[in-house]
């Protein structure tokens, strides 16, 4: 059926006004059935959109604790929580495993003076310790490492130099 046209000042049947208003309530009807259809389906697409960012969502917090925990378990085994302490020309780094720093994985220390006490004792003798002096006449020797001092040793090369000339000396180790 089709919508008839009635001709401006003629007189319609009614018959054909409600032949006209049975198209035109069907035409209404089809598109508000389509409007319906068509909502309906974006109404599902923005529910599978919202399923599908949830689920993005609660993936990218597990990603984030996985790698969160490779993270910190590859820094704690290096020395993720540090502590730094200097005094004059004295200094340590320690690096700890753990947030609470009581397991310390490494300790570094310096200075400047003869015959060091450290600021912090190693847990044994098996550091590195370097020293240098401050005058290029005379070499320097480690004579003696405990945990918590060495003492050196110079050879001496020119007159005046004495044992008790301060050196700049590293410590590094557990």
């Amino acid at each position: 059926m089709a919508l008839t046209r009635i001709e401006y000042g003629s007189l319609a049947s009614s018959s054909v006004m409600n032949n006209n208003f049975d198209y035109l309530d069907e035409r209404i009807s089809n598109i508000s059935e389509n409007i319906s259809t068509s909502t309906a389906s974006i109404n599902s697409n923005i529910a599978s959109i919202n399923s599908s960012v949830t689920n993005l969502g609660q993936n990218f917090q597990e990603s984030l604790n996985t790698l969160q925990n490779s993270i910190h378990s590859v820094f704690s085994l290096n020395g993720l929580y540090v502590t730094t302490y200097t005094n004059s020309t004295s200094w340590y780094r320690e690096y700890f495993s753990d947030s609470e720093k009581t397991t310390r994985i490494w300790l570094e220390q310096g200075g400047y003076s003869w015959n060091p006490v450290f600021i912090k004792s190693f847990a044994n003798t098996n550091y590195t310790a370097v020293a240098t002096g401050t005058v290029n006449q005379y070499a320097i020797r480690i004579e003696s490492k405990n945990t918590g001092s060495m003492t050196f040793n110079q050879w001496q090369t020119a007159s005046g130099i004495s044992n008790t000339t301060p050196v700049w000396w590293y410590v590094c180790g557990k």
